[in-house]
């Protein structure tokens, strides 16, 4: 049994890699009979389902948020996500990847971890910022 009833997915929209990452993570939550909705800019990127909402009603059904993109989706995420206060997890499409924890070459490990229960939340700040001139 999952330690989260219900997942989020975030995406960047444009990013060649995020088919084939979903194309390997919704078969690992469908094999762990995990509930999951998707971002509706999901349907942007190339992937149509039937599970796509809005976010604002995604932020209160899902309990936990994957993110899949770059640093810059990340943040994005997190901005929307704030109030929330729900964990995200970040699986790096991008280049860099410092805030993403995840790279697609073992998700299928360290997602059967999280859903098992075996992970660590780790706290992380939000600075804001502002140009006065």
């Amino acid at each position: 049994m999952s330690a989260f009833n219900h997942l989020g997915i975030i995406c960047k929209t444009d990013e060649a890699r995020v088919s084939e990452i979903l194309n390997i993570l919704l078969p690992i939550l469908d094999s762990e009979n995990v509930s999951y909705s998707l971002d509706e800019s999901v349907k942007y990127a190339g992937y149509l389902d039937s599970k796509t909402m809005p976010r604002s009603e995604l932020i209160e059904l899902a309990e936990l948020f994957i993110v899949i993109g770059g640093d810059g989706t990340f943040l994005g995420a997190a901005r929307s996500l704030i109030e929330s206060q729900k964990p995200l997890l970040g699986v790096n499409a991008g280049r860099l990847g410092f805030l993403t924890d995840i790279v697609p070459e073992k998700l299928h490990l360290e997602m059967t971890e999280i859903l098992a229960g075996e992970h660590l939340l780790e706290d992380r700040i939000l600075l804001e910022g502002k140009i006065m001139r």
